[in-house]
């Protein structure tokens, strides 16, 4: 994020801000959410611990793969930021997988498989990320889905990657796991 992009957004302080998850769409009246590295790192592992445990379908899972993919210790510090409308939920199931990603920050709010972590995770740091989060998500519609964005994602993943060999999750923090292995376990 370069300060030109950042001038007309108040609240932006560089020298503090890492990855920004964004709405971005005309009439929507939320705040992007910023978070320094760690801080993402960690709001990562945790939606993942949650989402994983409260995933009941397979389009469940692969919204929770797309979201653990943004991964900083594989793609590099400051760099896993992205516009919500990019994920890859499905049109007609929209309100059923916004559903579900709400349930998974009540999943992450009420410490859903923290007990797996190796270290405690903040509330206080944390908790005002997923209220964040969660005003984003209440504020997508249908009609804001980045359709493209979500099908290249879908047409980017090869067939050996582990979403096709039945979801395996990882053995010590039960996270689903992506090309890149454990979120949890690259987050120490």
């Amino acid at each position: 994020m370069d300060q030109q992009a950042c001038a007309h957004r108040p609240a932006c302080n560089l020298a503090y801000v890492s990855n920004t998850i964004s709405l971005s769409v005309a009439d929507a009246d939320v705040p992007d959410l910023r978070m320094q590295n760690g801080l993402t790192s960690v709001f990562i592992s945790t939606f993942g611990l949650a989402a994983t445990r409260l995933a009941d379908t397979d389009d469940q899972r692969l919204l929770t793969i797309w979201f653990l993919e943004k991964d900083q210790s594989v793609v590099g510090m400051g760099s896993v930021g992205f516009d919500l409308v990019e994920a890859p939920f499905l049109p007609a199931a929209f309100e059923t997988q916004r559903a579900f990603m709400l349930q998974s920050t009540g999943g992450m709010t009420s410490r859903l498989g923290w007990e797996t972590l190796s270290y405690e995770p903040n509330p206080r740091l944390l908790d005002p990320s997923i209220a964040s989060f969660a005003a984003l998500l209440n504020h997508v519609t249908r009609e804001h889905l980045d359709i493209a964005a979500a099908e290249e994602w879908r047409d980017s993943c090869g067939a050996e990657e582990l979403m096709f060999s039945g979801f395996p999750t990882c053995t010590q923090h039960k996270i689903l796991s992506t090309v890149f292995g454990c979120h949890a376990c690259n987050d120490r």
